[in-house]
């Protein structure tokens, strides 16, 4: 049997929570909350494929398109999904993620909370060896930060062995909304 946790929030925590993923006490299997019958994911490669949308805000949207034990896949999508600043990271049979990184901006003093600024990607290939790090694709406008807080601060984090993503998305405006925390599922043996 396996054994699954959940780490800390990491930003804010307004609008509504979303759990890609969640743990049948029957089988102790992580079960992705798609459209379908909950199906089973695949834990020794949970990722294909990530696309961070920015959208002249910080982390504006998210889709995370994973691997099914089936041999499938399902796609789930979070916030604003499209901008001017899109990044796709596409998994290899062989890659993993090995970790998440990013900066949250604390807005303790404003009445927007925390949010995501930036999120990047650490990924190994199992076959080679060989690391990739894909980077945030951007920071948003300095100006733009120090409007929101006129003393911003950045808070970094770090999280190895994500398995799948959980995190609270909000309205920004009547035409979208941002992602404002993110929480993530990673094997507790790990």
């Amino acid at each position: 049997m396996h054994a699954y946790l959940t780490t800390s929030l990491f930003g804010g925590q307004r609008g509504d929570i979303f759990r890609d993923v969640f743990i049948l006490d029957a089988d102790g299997k992580l079960r992705v909350n798609g459209p379908e019958k909950q199906p089973e994911l695949d834990v020794r490669h949970p990722i294909q494929k990530i696309v961070v949308y920015s959208h002249s805000k910080p982390l504006s949207g998210l889709s995370v398109t994973y691997q099914l034990a089936s041999g499938g896949n399902i796609t789930l999508s979070h916030g604003y999904k499209k901008g001017p600043l899109v990044q796709v990271i596409d998994f290899t049979e062989n890659e993993r993620l090995a970790g998440v990184f990013g900066r949250v901006l604390s807005l303790n003093d404003s009445h927007e909370g925390d949010l995501i600024l930036s999120l990047g990607f650490v990924i190994f290939d199992a076959s080679t060896g060989v690391i990739r790090v894909v980077n945030p694709p951007g920071t948003p406008n300095e100006q733009m930060v120090e409007a929101m807080n006129p003393s911003p601060k950045y808070i970094p984090f770090y999280v190895s062995d994500v398995l799948a993503f959980g995190g609270f998305d909000a309205p920004d405006t009547d035409e979208y909304t941002r992602i404002e925390g993110l929480f993530f599922y990673k094997n507790a043996a790990a």
